[in-house]
Protein backbone atom coordinates (compact mmCIF):
# COMPACT_ATOMS: atom_id res chain seq x y z
CA UNK A 1 0.00 0.00 0.00
CA UNK A 2 1.93 3.71 -1.01
CA UNK A 3 2.53 5.93 1.57
CA UNK A 4 -0.55 8.23 1.07
CA UNK A 5 -3.10 5.45 0.52
CA UNK A 6 -2.39 3.91 4.35
CA UNK A 7 -2.56 7.75 5.95
CA UNK A 8 -5.50 8.17 3.86
CA UNK A 9 -7.02 4.88 5.75
CA UNK A 10 -5.90 5.53 9.25
CA UNK A 11 -7.32 9.43 9.20
CA UNK A 12 -10.69 7.85 7.76
CA UNK A 13 -10.98 5.23 10.24
CA UNK A 14 -10.13 7.55 13.12
CA UNK A 15 -12.33 10.02 11.96
CA UNK A 16 -15.56 7.84 11.96
CA UNK A 17 -16.62 8.01 15.72
CA UNK A 18 -19.39 5.49 15.50
CA UNK A 19 -16.82 2.73 14.14
CA UNK A 20 -15.54 -0.60 16.32
CA UNK A 21 -12.49 0.07 14.73
CA UNK A 22 -12.22 3.70 15.81
CA UNK A 23 -9.98 5.22 18.29
CA UNK A 24 -12.54 6.49 21.64
CA UNK A 25 -14.21 9.74 20.53
CA UNK A 26 -12.06 12.90 21.48
CA UNK A 27 -8.60 10.67 20.90
CA UNK A 28 -8.67 10.16 17.16
CA UNK A 29 -6.55 12.11 15.56
CA UNK A 30 -3.74 11.54 18.47
CA UNK A 31 -4.65 7.77 18.32
CA UNK A 32 -4.35 7.65 14.58
CA UNK A 33 -0.94 9.09 14.18
CA UNK A 34 0.76 7.46 17.33
CA UNK A 35 -0.08 3.95 15.24
CA UNK A 36 1.20 5.84 11.87
CA UNK A 37 4.66 6.54 13.56
CA UNK A 38 5.00 3.13 14.93
CA UNK A 39 4.00 1.05 11.89
CA UNK A 40 7.59 0.35 10.31
CA UNK A 41 8.62 1.39 7.07
CA UNK A 42 8.02 4.95 6.06
CA UNK A 43 6.49 6.01 9.55
CA UNK A 44 7.05 8.95 9.70
CA UNK A 45 5.65 9.81 6.33
CA UNK A 46 2.22 8.32 7.06
CA UNK A 47 2.15 9.87 10.43
CA UNK A 48 2.77 13.01 9.26
CA UNK A 49 0.19 12.79 6.32
CA UNK A 50 -2.64 11.71 8.65
CA UNK A 51 -1.63 14.22 11.18
CA UNK A 52 -1.96 16.94 8.39
CA UNK A 53 -5.79 15.24 7.40
CA UNK A 54 -6.78 14.78 11.13
CA UNK A 55 -5.69 17.89 12.16
CA UNK A 56 -7.32 19.54 9.59
CA UNK A 57 -10.76 17.18 9.59
CA UNK A 58 -11.10 16.98 13.63
CA UNK A 59 -8.33 19.86 15.21
CA UNK A 60 -9.73 19.80 18.50
CA UNK A 61 -8.81 15.47 18.77
CA UNK A 62 -5.35 16.54 18.00
CA UNK A 63 -3.02 16.65 21.77
CA UNK A 64 -2.59 20.24 22.96
CA UNK A 65 0.52 19.63 24.21
CA UNK A 66 2.01 18.45 20.33
CA UNK A 67 0.76 21.69 19.05
CA UNK A 68 2.49 23.84 22.06
CA UNK A 69 5.73 22.02 21.56
CA UNK A 70 5.61 22.40 17.08
CA UNK A 71 4.69 26.11 18.42
CA UNK A 72 7.88 26.52 20.59
CA UNK A 73 10.61 24.16 18.76
CA UNK A 74 9.62 26.26 15.66
CA UNK A 75 8.75 29.75 16.89
CA UNK A 76 5.37 29.34 14.38
CA UNK A 77 1.78 30.75 15.75
CA UNK A 78 -0.26 27.43 14.12
CA UNK A 79 -3.70 29.52 14.74
CA UNK A 80 -2.78 32.36 12.89
CA UNK A 81 -1.17 30.54 9.85
CA UNK A 82 -4.61 28.55 9.66
CA UNK A 83 -6.19 31.56 9.60
CA UNK A 84 -4.52 33.07 6.71
CA UNK A 85 -4.80 29.94 4.77
CA UNK A 86 -8.61 30.30 5.64
CA UNK A 87 -8.66 33.58 4.36
CA UNK A 88 -6.79 32.49 1.04
CA UNK A 89 -9.61 30.06 0.98
CA UNK A 90 -12.12 33.19 0.50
Amino acid sequence: MSITLAAIFLAATAARPHSSDAPPPGLPAEAAILLAANIGGDSDSVASIAGGILGARCPSTVNERWYAVVQQVNDFDLVAIANQLAALRH
